[in-house]
């Protein structure tokens, strides 16, 4: 590829769907609806039906649809001006200061998406990153190290594989690479070159068994998808071990037994030192059930504090690569039981390497539950500990300060982000309620302020530039595409910097605006109404969309919302107010509702209830008619809008259910039973009505309201429980319609899928909420 280089683009990049063609190129190879034989489709991307909409708000679609993703994929480099960046098919190296960029090459591009851990520069110009090659003639693993060049956008691969078992993670400078090696393997040993020869050898990886932990919901918006929760533990001995890139040589920093989790490690910038998160289960399990035995057990509160496996052996520890021995200074959440907490996976330096940051999650104690559990913790903290010198190597590790402002304390914000300005400045973007805002903690201050200029709305991948004193990021909000904003610290200036999805921009009409409940039982919960651009405000019988994210635990925030899961942006700029209100168990919220979702027999009940008091009070406040409200969301926002039209079956006129969780014994059977056990406290056979009363996929003759239900053939959640809840609303001859994608996981990742089902989501909400001039 050649290395000339062009601007970042101002301009849409290419799209990959263009709406208005699919009439012409799609074949209508399904009825339309409205023709009742025709209400339980299956659907293939490249033979949908025809567009339900006019061609031109089916263009309008398109251009929302087509939103570039926007965030960053790798550190600042060393010349202090140059990231990886993520514009929607485009990755390309980006000067921050003047905009030119140098995309991947497709081989480039190709070897990134396989990268396994974090990518690390290496010097001024090169980008390092892990790969893992899993079909070799022996079967083996084989690791190897690929490299880019900002300069030219290509990829160079190590040829020989290195004789490790795994790559834990790479040390910036690109010297060290912490490894992870069976004990057994032959042709090594701690401290002595390594062999690089093949030949008949042991497996050098270490066996591993897995159990999903909770499922990751689509996320909203424009960062990267979540992965799944696993909890990945061992089931054979092995060696952790510092390995010398440039000769070879390997150090031994610990032993590890059967049945350690996989541990965590961060380098600091300069690759001197590395801080190290491991535990060890003690009881090592054989087989993924023993396993997901332990975590049901955990997540249901049947451990005591001193044998909970995910406090017992917790610790972190830094080791210095300068130490011969590998002596660490190491800390253990077992010292502290009047605390109870167990170390999280967020390791972050300072830009000199003298000071670490670590998170750890504090014990949630149930209501009904015999002990604490750390599944899903009641609150956390972020540790903040001196390594200036290594002199006192082997001694206790003491945190030098604690973070605990209720911003930062607010429990479930797995998307909390943290970048350095200075050594003494950390900047984080928590989830401030329902925006995510930029915050800079002084340690010299030991003071948490919020950083003036902060645009509202959810703010992605922030990226510090220290010696500009700016911070870029990507921020949108459901009225606001996704741009890059360059953001002065001292002064509080913040501006775009980009227009790179100025079409998607000129396609929606949102107006937003905060909004506040006071319950029954006197308690506030806050939200936000996206109302059509047009609408008036406050609002007078307008059709409205209550929202749900997935989750338990999905954020709720403020974003760019432009597919059939998140429709915050997508819905208004038709004609079709959201409500977006977090209740239990949303991160950004009061530490006091985070586990009340799972205390005694709340769960199927109190935030269904809560939402369906919201609903009354909008139809109360004359902002809609009670023929004016639906609701709609994915996962578990699917579950709560099922739940919610079985418990209250003459709330809503309309819903959309989608990937939804609807019968809670199958999946403690066969899905993610240490989620499910958390928010049940039990197995279904110890509490059988109470599994049946909280799974709407058994009441599906109880629903009034009109339904469309969207999932993928290949969810997780089995699309046949979605046909049996169809079957059983439509046996009462309440209308109800099923729409099944063929080849779609837990939400709808194909764009031609999405460009249909938002106008299905659109027709459907048209149809039975009522407009403002009609009367019930």
């Amino acid at each position: 590829m050649s290395a000339s280089r062009f601007s970042f683009p101002l301009q849409p990049l290419p799209r990959r769907v263009r709406g208005v063609a699919l009439a012409a190129s799609l074949a209508g190879s399904c009825l339309l609806a409205g023709n009742a034989a025709a209400q339980s489709l299956t659907l293939h991307s490249d033979a949908l039906p025809a567009p339900l909409l006019p061609a031109a708000d089916v263009q309008r679609l398109s251009a929302l649809i087509e939103t570039q993703h926007l965030y960053f994929l790798s550190p600042l480099a060393p010349d202090g001006r140059s990231a990886l960046v993520n514009a929607g098919q485009l990755r390309a190296f980006v000067d921050l200061l003047d905009y030119s960029a140098m995309p991947l090459d497709a081989e480039a591009a190709q070897a990134f998406e396989a990268r396994s851990g974090r990518a690390v520069w290496v010097d001024a110009q090169h980008l390092a990153f892990p790969i893992v090659d899993t079909d070799t003639d022996d079967g083996e693993p084989a690791w190897h190290i690929a490299t880019l060049d900002r300069r030219t956008g290509t990829v160079t691969v190590t040829d020989e594989s290195l004789p490790v078992g795994q790559i834990v993670a790479l040390a910036p400078g690109g010297r060290w690479a912490l490894t992870l090696t069976r004990a057994d393997a032959s042709g090594s040993s701690a401290g002595s070159p390594a062999g690089r020869t093949a030949g008949a050898r042991t497996s050098r990886a270490v066996p591993t068994i897995r159990t999903r932990l909770d499922f990751a919901p689509p996320r909203p918006g424009s960062g990267p998808q979540r992965t799944p929760r696993v909890l990945e533990a061992t089931t054979a001995e092995s060696r952790l071990e510092l390995f010398d890139l440039h000769s070879g040589a390997r150090r031994l920093v610990a032993s590890l037994p059967s049945g350690s989790i996989l541990p965590e490690a961060r380098f600091d910038p300069a690759g001197r030192r590395f801080a190290l998160l491991t535990n060890w289960l003690e009881k090592a399990p054989r087989t993924e059930e023993t396993l997901a035995s332990m975590t049901v057990r955990e997540a249901m509160g049947q451990y005591s504090l001193a044998d909970n496996p995910f406090h017992r052996n917790s610790r972190l520890a830094i080791h210095d690569t300068a130490s011969a021995q590998l002596a660490a200074r190491e800390v253990r959440a077992a010292s502290f039981p009047e605390l109870a907490f167990g170390f999280q996976s967020t390791l972050s330096w300072n830009p000199s390497g003298t000071r670490l940051l670590a998170k750890v999650g504090m014990a949630a104690q149930l209501a009904g539950r015999a002990h604490a559990t750390f599944y899903k913790p009641q609150s956390t903290h972020l540790l903040a500990f001196d390594v200036a010198s290594t002199a006192d190597a082997g001694t206790s590790l003491q945190p030098s300060a604690v973070l605990n402002e209720p911003v930062l304390t607010a429990p479930g914000d797995d998307g909390l982000e943290v970048t350095w300005l200075s050594d003494d400045e950390l900047i984080l973007a928590p989830l401030a309620g329902m925006d995510r805002q930029l915050h800079k903690y002084d340690f010299s201050q030991a003071r948490l302020t919020p950083l003036a200029g902060t645009p509202a709305g959810s703010i992605v991948t922030p990226l510090a530039l220290p010696a500009q004193r700016e911070l870029l990021y990507f921020n949108s909000s459901a009225s606001r595409a996704p741009e890059l904003w360059r953001h002065q610290a001292d002064s509080g200036a913040a501006h775009v910097q980009t227009s790179i999805n100025q079409a998607a921009q000129g396609a929606a009409g949102v107006r937003e605006q905060r909004v506040s409940f006071t319950l029954a039982s006197g308690e506030q919960r806050q939200g936000y109404w996206f109302a059509p651009g047009n609408a008036p405000w406050p609002p007078v019988n307008q059709r409205v969309v209550l929202w749900q994210a997935g989750g338990p635990g999905g954020e709720m925030g403020n974003r760019w919302g432009v597919n059939v899961e998140s429709p915050h942006t997508l819905l208004p700029s038709f004609g079709i107010g959201v409500l977006m209100v977090p209740l239990q168990q949303r991160p950004g919220l009061d530490s006091r509702l985070w586990n009340q979702l799972a205390d005694g027999d709340n769960f199927g009940a109190v935030d269904i209830d809560e939402l369906a008091e919201i609903a009354g009070q909008v139809v109360a406040h004359g902002w809609a008619r009670a023929d004016q409200v639906g609701i709609s969301g994915c996962s578990y926002g699917g579950y709560m809008t099922a739940q919610s039209i079985v418990r209250h079956p003459q709330r809503y006129a309309a819903a959309n259910p989608q990937c939804s969780l609807l019968d809670l014994v199958s999946e403690f059977q066969t899905g993610y039973a240490s989620h499910i056990g958390y928010l049940q406290g039990a197995s279904p056979g110890t509490r059988w009505s109470e599994y049946l009363a909280d799974s709407p996929g058994f009441h599906g003759a109880s629903v009034r309201t009109p339904t469309l239900i969207f999932h993928g053939t290949q969810d997780f959640l089995p699309v046949g429980i979605a046909e049996n809840f169809y079957a059983d609303i439509r046996s009462t001859g309440t209308d109800a319609r099923i729409l099944r994608f063929v080849g779609e996981p837990h939400g709808l990742r194909n764009s031609a899928n999405q460009l249909y089902a938002a106008q299905e989501q659109i027709t459907w909400f048209r149809r039975y909420l009522k407009p403002p001039a009609q009367q019930q």
